[in-house]
């Protein structure tokens, strides 16, 4: 059994964290969580359920996300198609590809 799946005190197992690139995108960009969210209309506590990767985003959420990390790319000059290019290598990596910084 893998430590994340460890039976706890109470004989429950654990709940499993899902990995979560919100958080490195959004440091990347120089947000606060508290920023981030109020830019995504959700609550702070929602976002770091999301970046801790207790929860996962709603296909909305996910919307909201890839727009927003969009627009701030393009405020620093990438083309449109580039930006989505680049925010949606980071939010959906591909299998055995690694991701590229520029």
């Amino acid at each position: 059994m893998a430590p994340e799946e460890a039976v706890g005190q109470t004989g429950r197992r654990k709940k499993r964290r899902i990995e979560s690139p919100i958080k490195e995108l959004r440091e990347h960009f120089g947000f606060s969580r508290e920023q981030l969210a109020r830019e995504l209309n959700i609550s702070f506590f929602t976002l770091r359920s999301w970046e801790q990767g207790v929860t996962r985003p709603s296909p909305e959420g996910r919307r909201r996300i890839r727009n927003a990390f969009i627009a701030e790319a393009m405020k620093i000059g990438m083309e449109r198609k580039r930006a989505v290019l680049w925010v949606m290598e980071r939010l959906v990596p591909v299998p055995g590809r690694a991701s590229k910084d520029s």
